[in-house]
């Protein structure tokens, strides 16, 4: 879940989430941003709307150049009534502001469903992450550009059903090969490949 419990009050976000030796995995699910993103970028949300995909790797571009993962603590206001809580949030930058992510935990995988602004929160610990994948070069793969909202539109290889996947590991962030990787790996693992199962067996 996206808040924390009492642990994360006494481990730095280092210890917490393990960084030096566990992979973690994060997946964006495009559509979940279409409430959030189109305000942070000041566009109508028509615009946003024609194409979400190409839109969020834009805005992603720049948020993961100096990127950082930690605790923030959220403010809520409901019925006049604020209360705050510590979540896990990836961190970047949008234009000069600082922007954050807030992650859900599922398993070893963290999940984003929104953009929220310097006005909400607080960051509480921090560890930067560097970004490791040459695609944010505007030669690779930028397919179009849109002039009016300073947009550059990037190949649509990078998504998957309408996901960008990416993973964090040793202080890195990159972009993740395959939609769900341990899966991958555990059904290879587990597959009978009759060449290999035979001679073992003498």
């Amino acid at each position: 879940m996206s808040k924390m419990d009492n642990q994360s009050n006494q481990l730095s976000i280092h210890d917490y989430l393990d960084l030096p030796h566990k992979t973690w995995f994060v997946e964006f699910e495009i559509s979940d941003f279409g409430v959030s993103l189109p305000v942070i970028l000041e566009l109508p949300p028509k615009i946003y709307e024609q194409d979400k995909k190409m839109i969020f790797w834009s805005f992603l571009k720049e948020f993961l150049l100096k990127c950082k993962i930690g605790f923030i603590l959220r403010k809520y206001t409901s019925h006049n009534d604020i209360h705050e809580d510590i979540e896990l949030a990836l961190i970047g930058g949008w234009e000069n502001k600082q922007i954050a992510i807030p992650l859900w935990i599922l398993h070893d995988v963290l999940l984003g469903f929104e953009v929220i602004t310097p006005k909400t929160y607080l960051v509480l610990d921090s560890e930067p992450l560097q970004w490791n994948s040459p695609v944010l070069n505007t030669q690779n793969g930028c397919v179009s550009q849109n002039k009016q909202y300073n947009l550059e539109m990037y190949d649509s290889d990078l998504f998957q059903n309408r996901k960008l996947n990416f993973k964090i590991n040793s202080g890195r962030i990159s972009l993740s090969e395959h939609y769900d990787e341990l899966e991958f790996f555990e059904r290879i693992a587990h597959t009978i490949i009759p060449e290999l199962d035979e001679s073992t067996d003498e």
